[in-house]
């Protein structure tokens, strides 16, 4: 079968918004018992390679995890990583998302990203299908798609590059000339000051960082349908389906000022309203919607209880090496892209600093608040009173992504063990790629000599072991390369560890 996807192949990687860890905790904090992610049943529907749930079949051994792509290539392709990685609970079929029937199974989790707004409307109704027909009772979907109002001002863009990009005939050559003629037309416009120059330097600044494979399939493909809020809600309806919450940027209204939460939240008739309202009044262009059974009946006020039944890590490193946790002065927060908070309450500074010492490892909320009491040293403090401020605003941070909440730990070792060893999906891929996923379900960037490391990281060796596997290597093994090996060793390890690179 001959596809777009198939002249060129669609990045494949890990996201971490998909992970079920991340989709069970919020369906607990919503009131729901969604299986936990050690022990649950995923389907992605157009899962690319499948790196995906590749990456989640590793590190959730006891899962069991099935991808489906259109693209046959693509699925020949993840399924020799999955080969190669001896891996036993994901399996990868090359089909379309109308030939996925009863045969299937149940599934706990039903993912589908980057699908839905490039795919034509009968198999966006069979997506909402799928997932009503083949959800558990208390099962969770997630869907993204572009979303208007931001996307009508994108599609000025996607227009223009359509409009020259596709009189060339050859993929490669219709990305590059679509990237030439946005770059030319973002420099060229009469008014450099104008709202539309600015638009077009915005999205041509933008997608330059972006891969190919991104650009064809965003802007070049024949479909791609946005939608408004609401009518995607209506339309999951239909299948009786209803909104949980948004797996990823999960609501702007509390970064919007209170007397405007407060005038929204008049006009509103409903939950639905009030996040269509904040899409209009931010311009959103991307949603990544949960949907459930419209059987469920959801909390939507999560209850200290369930809060203090997570675990808490850190998305946020504080500016101060040694910050001062005891008094009421903010402290900066640093999170990435060069985003920062500031937080001023003690329990509240003491909690995430010391999670972020602790990273990659997740805390349970009853040690972490403990040790955080003991952090500020208030004789006077209200215990009942604090554990109450650090739940809270642990969840708006978890909202916020500030700090994550877990149900359960992520399987993954935050020292550096006499034998230590890597997960085997990354010893596999360090071969050959430089991005590698980590048990956090994220990739992290790594140079040759570490990812030479990390190949050996099999649990047969130890420290020396692996500085006399790496002499052999070296072109000289003197001395000073003996020494220079050793220190790159010491200091490499623990960064794995960091980085989440290292199993149990």
């Amino acid at each position: 079968m001959n596809t777009s996807y198939e002249e060129v192949p669609y990045e494949s990687k890990p996201h971490y918004p998909m992970h079920p860890d991340g989709l069970s905790t919020l369906g607990l904090l919503f009131g729901m018992q969604p299986a936990k992610a050690s022990s649950c049943r995923v389907l992605e529907l157009g899962c690319a390679t499948g790196m995906n749930v590749i990456c989640l079949a590793e590190a959730l051994p006891n899962s069991e995890f099935v991808g489906m792509d259109l693209s046959p290539s693509q699925i020949a392709a993840g399924n020799r990583l999955v080969e190669q990685a001896g891996l036993k609970n994901v399996t990868l079929r090359a089909a379309s998302i109308t030939d996925v029937d009863d045969s299937w199974g149940k599934f706990d989790y039903i993912l589908s990203h980057g699908v839905f707004s490039w795919v034509p409307e009968f198999v966006q109704e069979k997506t909402f299908a799928v997932c009503r027909q083949l959800l558990n009772p208390q099962g969770i979907a997630y869907i993204s798609y572009n979303a208007y109002p931001g996307w009508h001002l994108r599609s000025i863009v996607r227009d223009l590059m359509r409009y020259y990009g596709n009189s060339f005939s050859d993929p490669k050559q219709r990305v590059e000339q679509a990237r030439a003629l946005l770059s030319f037309m973002a420099k060229s416009t009469p008014d450099a000051s104008s709202p539309y120059s600015q638009l077009l330097a915005g999205e041509a600044e933008g997608l330059s960082h972006a891969p190919d494979s991104y650009l064809f399939h965003e802007h070049l493909e024949d479909v791609n349908q946005p939608l408004y809020f609401h009518q995607f809600v209506e339309r999951a309806a239909k299948h009786h389906l209803q909104f949980m919450s948004e797996a990823w940027q999960h609501t702007v209204l509390d970064d919007l000022p209170e007397e405007t939460q407060s005038a929204l939240q008049g006009i509103s008739q409903d939950l639905i309203q009030l996040e269509q309202f904040a899409d209009f009044l931010t311009n959103r262009t991307f949603r990544r919607t949960l949907l459930v059974h419209h059987e469920v009946e959801l909390d939507r006020a999560p209850k200290e209880a369930a809060i203090a039944s997570l675990y808490v890590s850190a998305l946020a490193e504080p500016k101060d090496a040694e910050p001062d946790v005891r008094s009421t002065e903010p402290i900066t927060f640093q999170l990435e892209k060069g985003l920062s908070i500031k937080v001023n309450y003690p329990i509240v500074k003491a909690a995430l600093a010391r999670v972020y010492r602790e990273w990659p490892r997740a805390i349970p909320f009853e040690t972490l608040f403990a040790a955080a009491l003991q952090d500020i040293a208030d004789p006077a403090a209200n215990v009942a009173e604090q554990r109450a401020i650090l739940a809270t605003l642990l969840l708006r941070g978890h909202l916020s992504h500030f700090v994550a909440l877990h149900r359960e730990p992520f399987n993954l070792q935050s020292r550096v063990t006499e034998r230590p060893t890597a997960n085997i999906l990354a010893r596999v891929l360090a071969r050959q790629n430089h991005l590698l996923p980590t048990r956090r379900h994220k990739l992290v960037p790594l140079q040759p000599a570490e990812r030479a490391l990390l190949t050996l990281l099999d649990g047969s060796r130890t420290e020396s072991e692996l500085v006399e596997a790496l002499l052999t290597q070296s072109s000289e093994p003197s001395a000073e390369a003996r020494n220079a090996i050793t220190g790159f060793v010491r200091q490499t390890l623990p960064q794995f560890a960091r980085q989440g690179l290292l199993t149990q």
